[in-house]
């Protein structure tokens, strides 16, 4: 008796670390994407008439900018886009900045939130965290200037107010034409991150790599995370994309938080790239969903599911692998059901489209 239950433990263990979630190592990398336009890259030819670059090295600065340069060509080659030789023979011409802030405020604890700095001279005002009613509890501020710098007064008591930092970098790309003389704006993307120093700040390429997919789209602010591990990212990164890589081709979605990133064929089958915006999460609250590919009539049930990054609340990249060999196709459908009812679609991609 003992044996079978120990046999059973082991088959139990070994089975939890067959399915184990493959995440990857932190630290992530994070940006914040927007983007309005819209506007179809695929064939279109663009030339990259300014761009201003800062940074936070800049005895490193010519080859940063270099590489920023090299990174933004790259996006919109992989968008479907052609670089032109010159801005006469543009279909549309791309100005790019990169900046660098510090949002540092000071604060102190007071009531029920913070305070953020006024910096009034020689001067006694009443804060009230509570709201403008005259009955709430307020605290009496009193900031003076003396030689040895401003001193802070608060409800009668010495305080020094605390720093917080709030480092940030953006990425704007815009892309535009000219006609008789008239610049209009035909898309432009953004991307941002936000940290507390500027050390823990995405690199270019990374932030150039999750914005790319935004050119010509309307996108309201989305989070978006990556690995540096990710596979794909690190192929973008040292400028060696493989041709049997499709990124964003076309397809319909059931909901806007779910999105075709990347198609790959590969020997191990069919895989696909999904940005999941917190609606599936298969590895948290939807455990219980599988995912299954449509090539004309025939369905075949994904071989593996497996998220990069472990649950955050960002969008995040889902990758499928759907054992497909062999078969001549351009267009197929990705449909998403409860494993016990694969006939209810809950999500679906439909209608993708390699060429």
């Amino acid at each position: 008796m003992k044996t079978k239950l120990y046999l059973l433990a082991l088959i139990i263990c070994l089975g939890g670390s067959l399915i184990a979630q493959p995440y990857s190592k932190p630290p992530y990398l994070y940006s914040d994407i927007s983007a309005s336009g819209n506007y179809d890259l695929t064939g279109k030819k663009f030339y990259i008439s300014q761009v201003n670059y800062n940074t936070i090295l800049p005895s490193d600065y010519n080859a940063q900018k270099e590489a920023f340069v090299r990174y933004l060509e790259e996006s919109l080659v992989l968008r479907g886009a052609t670089p032109a030789t010159d801005s006469l023979n543009a279909d549309f011409l791309v100005n790019a900045e990169v900046n660098y802030g510090d949002e540092s405020y000071e604060h102190f604890n007071l009531t029920n939130k913070k305070l953020e700095s006024r910096d009034p001279l020689n001067s006694t005002y009443l804060f009230n965290p509570s709201g403008s009613s005259s009955d709430s509890k307020s605290d009496i501020i009193t900031v003076t200037e003396t030689y040895k710098g401003k001193t802070y007064v608060v409800d009668g008591k010495m305080k020094y107010p605390k720093t917080s930092k709030n480092c940030f970098k953006a990425i704007l790309v815009e892309a535009y034409e000219l006609a008789d003389g008239t610049r209009n704006k035909l898309w432009i993307t953004q991307a941002l991150d936000s940290r507390g120093d500027f050390k823990f700040l995405a690199p270019d390429c990374a932030m150039v790599y999750l914005m790319m997919r935004a050119y010509g789209n309307d996108i309201k602010m989305r989070k978006c995370v990556i690995s540096d591990e990710d596979s794909y990212y690190a192929l973008f990164a040292n400028s060696s994309m493989p041709d049997d890589i499709h990124f964003l081709p076309y397809c319909q979605s059931t909901d806007n938080n779910l999105n075709v990133f990347l198609v790959k064929k590969s020997e191990e089958g069919l895989v696909c790239l999904v940005e999941d915006n917190n609606l599936l999460s298969i590895d948290l609250k939807h455990k219980n969903y599988s995912a299954a590919i449509k090539i004309g009539d025939q369905t075949i049930n994904s071989s593996k599911v497996f998220y990069d990054v472990r649950p955050v609340k960002f969008s995040r990249f889902l990758t499928l692998v759907f054992p497909v060999n062999g078969e001549d196709f351009q267009s197929f459908d990705i449909f998403f059901s409860k494993k016990n009812k694969p006939e209810k679609t809950i999500e679906a991609l439909t209608d993708i489209r390699l060429n």
